[in-house]
């Protein structure tokens, strides 16, 4: 296992060869796109919810039958377009971030952003509602355990953007027995990008969009690299658990 000093100087000279860069920003600025159309459907869902709470905004146009009858049609309608943009955009395209950058240290393609629609994509997406589903499970149970589990299965996507056809129970498996011993290093990783981001905040995004980002996901990338390495390396029976 790489030092978290290595894993970035890896990400650096990534990010240092030619023809690279541009084409990890081009990616970076598709992504934010796709993550802008999601969180607008988010905005949607959350403002229908608004309206369900707080049916008396319309009981002066209509009887409250009636009122509560459109808004919970409005309710379900948003969540079932939240849930849409979900499977058909942000998840497929989560997975096929990871794949653009899992190829950063050599040549990334756009195309690779459409990994997942060549390879199972329902599978896919499901496989991460279900990964997601079961941290938010953990999370409303008990904060910590939630915490836990959201870095064991940290590298669910990064998994399906090398194994597109792996089951979700197999790809979480993957994801908890790689992480073994190296979640408090994923969480030191993250939170060393803590002055990149704050630097990303007081230039309104130019950084996180020309560089920070670019940068981290990079990072994001060798770090599965290594660990995805070291997992592969175990012999069986000494801590690989398949």
């Amino acid at each position: 296992m790489y030092s978290r000093n290595e894993l970035k100087e890896r990400a650096r000279y990534a990010l240092r060869e030619q023809g690279n860069y541009w084409m990890l920003v081009i990616g970076g600025i598709l992504i934010r796109l796709i993550d802008s159309i999601h969180y607008s459907g988010s905005r949607v869902l959350d403002d229908s919810g608004f309206m369900l709470q707080s049916p008396s905004l319309f009981r002066v146009v209509l009887p409250d039958i009636q009122t509560r009858t459109l808004t919970f049609g409005i309710a379900v309608s948003s969540f079932l377009l939240y849930a849409v943009i979900a499977i058909v955009l942000r998840l497929p395209f989560q997975i096929g971030s990871c794949r653009f950058h899992l190829n950063g240290s050599d040549r990334p393609q756009p195309d690779d952003l459409l990994f997942a629609y060549r390879n199972d994509l329902m599978g896919s997406s499901l496989t991460l509602i279900g990964t997601r589903l079961i941290c938010f499970l953990y999370l409303f149970l008990l904060i910590v355990p939630g915490i836990i589990k959201f870095y064991q299965y940290s590298m669910v996507p990064w998994i399906l953007a090398e194994n597109p056809y792996m089951s979700g129970a197999e790809a979480r498996k993957h994801s908890k027995n790689m992480m073994e011993g190296n979640k408090l290093e994923l969480f030191c990783l993250e939170l060393s990008f803590i002055g990149w981001y704050i630097l990303s905040a007081l230039t309104d995004g130019l950084a996180g969009l020309f560089y920070v980002g670019p940068y981290y996901h990079l990072t994001y990338a060798e770090f599965y690299k290594a660990v995805s390495e070291a997992y592969t390396r175990q012999p069986y029976g000494a801590g690989r658990r398949m």
